[in-house]
């Protein structure tokens, strides 16, 4: 069920206004979860910044098309509903 398009737009509508909440940003939202799975089964170091030459490089961008997104930079109350209909969903 957590894949379900519909099901999270339908449960926004309840409590948010789902301006910008789009397929597109539901199918990042997806890759990004997913991406990141793979890389925790993998082993791989998940530290977002490294020091390199004393600079903190940014190695993951797991969340890029999420945080450029209209649906996170416009509709943040709804995003964050959102998000805790993904946590519930996750972890029932």
């Amino acid at each position: 069920m957590l894949y379900d398009y519909n099901y999270f737009k339908s449960e926004l509508k309840k409590h948010a206004n789902v301006k910008y909440f789009t397929r597109v940003f539901f199918n990042d939202f997806l890759k990004a979860i997913q991406d990141r799975k793979k890389a925790i089964e993998n082993n791989v170091d998940m530290s977002y910044y490294k020091e390199i030459n004393g600079n903190n490089i940014l190695l993951y961008h797991y969340y890029d098309n999420i945080y450029n997104s209209k649906f996170y930079n416009n509709n943040g109350g709804a995003y964050c509903y959102f998000l805790q209909i993904a946590y519930k969903k996750i972890y029932e």
